[in-house]
């Protein structure tokens, strides 16, 4: 370990080239959700494929993507012809609000069949985690959470399926009076898949759900409903000799001992790469509580973005230890 002094020293050193490098990147703007920013994607990957080939690697970029145009008639007045038709808002809402309850569970049935079980060295692992509600609250600028306790609050944070309504396509948005009834609306929701939920299943059960509910409504409009994209959770064993090499490096530079969380997001590859290579994956945060991801004003603490790259050389130096 005695060159890792030296290697902290060079990152110190060399500060505001590392934070230059990140605001090149940070720069472009490749929102993958959204089709006006498809070039801003390709430049990313160009990007990318430089450093790598830097290392010997080689990249190809392959496109993949899918548009879905449909019209109905038109958008009606709603002072002329409110009270006279099946309005598509009103369905749509009957049906998004059919989704979950007013406690955070899920309605649609069979959804919690197949969520992996709370065994009792997961339970004790909560105790351990330092975490503070009333501190979680004003982060998020909330005044009252779903859940009163610690533990129950991680819990559905982590290891429960969550369902999240995100908004409306077609429907008014802007500031100000509107008067139209829109000809198509389309709600948009996700639902997070933990530890043994597949997919394909929830996504049948929840189509089939959405069927029967809009077949009792009687409703004459019509009604699609399809998932956009979907992938299996992922969840490695935190006692692998990677992780134990992740706490040291922890340990090394931050001087903590860390905490073994889970935590929800839309990382797909990850599951890839451990199928793909059959080995072992390891995430490695470096992030705080406060970063506000996909929030305004997203951001990372110079301070973790420096210490962060210590830990990775920090890691490195523990893997080349394991035996």
């Amino acid at each position: 370990m005695a060159y890792l002094p030296k290697l902290f020293k060079y990152i110190d050193d060399n500060q505001d080239l590392y934070v230059t490098r990140l605001a090149e990147w940070v720069a472009i703007q490749s929102v993958s959700a959204l089709p006006e920013k498809r070039s801003e994607i390709i430049r990313m990957v160009e990007l990318v494929s430089k450093e790598i080939e830097k290392l010997g690697g080689s990249v190809e970029l392959a496109e993949n993507g899918q548009q879905t145009v449909e019209c109905s008639n038109k958008d009606l007045h709603s002072g002329v012809f409110g009270g006279t038709v099946h309005e598509a808002m009103t369905d749509l809402i009957y049906l998004l609000g059919k989704l979950v309850d007013k406690t955070g569970k899920l309605l649609v049935p069979g959804v919690y069949e197949s969520v992996a079980p709370l065994t009792d060295e997961e339970k004790k692992l909560y105790d351990k985690i330092d975490f503070d509600i009333e501190e979680y609250c004003k982060d998020i600028g909330a005044s009252q959470l779903l859940q009163s306790t610690k533990e129950q609050v991680l819990m559905h944070r982590w290891r429960y399926p969550s369902l999240s309504l995100h908004g409306i396509e077609g429907a008014f948005a802007g500031s100000g009076a509107k008067t139209v009834i829109p000809r198509k609306v389309t709600g948009k929701f996700s639902i997070r898949l933990v530890p043994n939920m597949d997919p394909e299943v929830v996504g049948k059960q929840v189509v089939d759900y959405i069927q029967k509910l809009f077949a009792e409504r009687g409703s004459p409009n019509t009604m699609k409903v399809y998932m956009g994209h979907g992938a299996k959770a992922w969840l490695s064993d935190y006692n692998h000799p990677h992780y134990r090499a992740g706490r040291n490096a922890i340990k090394t530079v931050f001087g903590v001992e860390p905490d073994m969380t889970r935590e929800g997001g839309s990382i797909p590859v990850t599951l890839t790469f451990q199928e793909a290579t059959g080995k072992n994956v390891l995430l490695l945060p470096i992030g705080a509580a406060d970063d506000g991801a996909h929030s305004q004003n997203e951001k990372i603490n110079r301070t973790n973005y420096i210490q962060g790259i210590k830990m990775l050389g920090a890691y490195f130096h523990e893997i080349s230890c394991l035996k």
